[in-house]
């Protein structure tokens, strides 16, 4: 997941923020905790640690604001992606 820390259309924190979002994939990804270590692929990152391997949390805040994945972060997402399972 990826907000930038200062997104005012995406906010992380509120009614409506990304945060809400993020929690919903973790518990729906069955991890356990909010645990994290910082992910080498790229800064301002970190996994969540107590996440099935099979379905992985990665929360991404880069400074500034709105940020469509794009820059230096399109390869790192491309990668990531194509390291996951296909579904069934």
């Amino acid at each position: 997941m990826l907000t930038g820390a200062g997104d005012g259309n995406n906010p992380i924190t509120g009614p409506t923020g990304s945060a809400l979002a993020r929690d919903l994939v973790l518990q729906t990804n069955g991890c356990v905790g909010t645990a994290t270590v910082d992910w080498p692929a790229m800064p301002s990152c970190k996994q969540y640690t107590g996440c099935p391997a099979a379905y992985p949390v990665i929360w991404c805040t880069p400074d500034g604001g709105h940020t469509d994945g794009g820059g230096a972060y399109r390869p790192v997402i491309s990668n990531f992606w194509g390291t996951l399972p296909l579904a069934p």
